[in-house]
């Protein structure tokens, strides 16, 4: 019977970072083992099992993109290459993270917005343009089939011959964990060089635990639709009377918040500080319409500061708060500690939408984009999607 048992533990290679799962994977791969072995055994009629335990899948401890994977696996023997990598947005990403990106991809400004996950992908179409038989499948955040990502993503990898051959439509991860994590997925196979069947597009409607459809595509492009174009990314809009701006990162500046009856009772204590808040609006803000104001102080007067004894209570705090958050600020600017981290200041009015919500708005769910204009006196924090006009 095991001459009808071709696969085997053996002819699986890995490459993982921390040591102890690196012992896992290994573990779980006998394990599987074993569960095709019974499945196997009830299919024939006749018990099959190995032991003892003679070959074990070679799992590398490591960090797969300093890695050659050369020296894991020869390309000549490989026939699929499969993951589920980091998802990591460019500012979240740590020092290593960010020098293992310029390993991939090279210090061009055009990738440095990509995500982390994007490094897997070159990765492979680098590994698999040493044998055109590979295939290759990824896990990856939906934000590679988003914005402007897609040009600098796939304008890399398409000329290399990739091709997408199937696709998962995005899906919210689901997990019975605790703190677990609220993103949004899909998932792409492509292969090398070799023209395979039709190609196709699986998507589910909302959640994994929907009945899911299969659609046909020739061929599937970038953004997981039909054709195969990669629209490149652009910082100018297509109106003249619209600029794109950045919004303001408020990360670690709590202290500047307040709600509409404690912003009357330090105005109360403090009347010299009333000009210097501005409405606050967030998703929360902007969804549930819960007014909220904040202290804007990039402007003012050193003279002014020093007569205003709470405000500077405030920033000592914000200083505190910053100083002990330091390591994860890594997108911060060298500004003074009564600025929030990115302060942009909008000359005209702000057409703002709401970042996705999970207790207040799901866009996946919805048919309409949430708007509001706010006057140019706003305090609009994270996520960049702000675009101020000229009016």
């Amino acid at each position: 019977m095991s001459s009808l048992l071709r696969v085997d533990v053996d002819q699986f290679y890995g490459i993982e970072i921390e040591e102890w799962p690196a012992q896992i994977a290994q573990v779980a791969l006998w394990l599987v083992d074993h569960q095709i072995n019974i499945a196997f055994s009830a299919e024939f009629g006749q018990y099959f099992v190995r032991l003892p335990l003679v070959k074990s899948p070679k799992i590398v401890n490591g960090n797969a993109l300093r890695i050659d994977w050369g020296t894991v696996i020869e390309p000549r023997l490989l026939t699929y290459i499969v993951g589920n990598p980091i998802f990591r947005g460019h500012q979240y990403r740590n020092p290593e993270q960010v020098g293992d990106m310029k390993l991939v991809w090279g210090s061009e400004g055009k990738f440095h917005r990509l995500d982390y996950v994007c490094c897997w992908f070159r990765k492979s179409a680098e590994f698999m343009a040493k044998n055109p038989d590979v295939r290759a499948a990824l896990v990856s955040t939906n934000s590679i089939t988003q914005g402007e990502q897609v040009g600098a993503l796939w304008g890399d990898l398409l000329p290399r011959k990739i091709h997408i051959n199937f696709a998962h439509r995005s899906f919210q991860w689901e997990s019975e964990a605790r703190g677990r994590a609220a993103v949004h997925c899909s998932s792409s196979d492509f292969p090398g060089m070799l023209q395979f069947p039709a190609p196709s597009l699986i998507t589910r409607p909302i959640s994994l635990n929907h009945m899911q459809s299969r659609e046909e595509h020739k061929p599937i492009s970038c953004g997981w639709a039909d054709g195969s174009l990669a629209v490149p990314s652009s910082t100018s809009p297509r109106s003249s009377e619209v600029t794109p701006g950045q919004a303001n990162h408020g990360m670690a500046d709590t202290f500047f918040l307040a709600a509409i009856l404690k912003r009357a009772d330090f105005v109360s204590s403090e009347p010299g500080a009333a000009k210097w808040i501005r409405p606050y609006v967030g998703t929360d803000e902007l969804i549930a319409g819960k007014p909220r104001y904040c202290l804007w102080l990039k402007t003012i007067p050193p003279t002014d500061l020093t007569k205003l004894t709470h405000v500077k209570a405030r920033l000592k705090l914000v200083a505190e708060a910053r100083d002990e958050a330091r390591p994860q600020l890594l997108i911060c600017l060298p500004i003074s500690q009564h600025c929030s981290l990115r302060t942009g200041s909008p000359q005209g009015d702000i057409l703002r939408s709401p970042r996705c919500h999970r207790r207040l708005v799901d866009l996946s769910r919805s048919t309409f984009l949430p708007l509001m204009s706010l006057q140019a006196t706003s305090f609009s924090p994270a996520p960049m999607r702000n675009s101020t006009t000229s009016g």
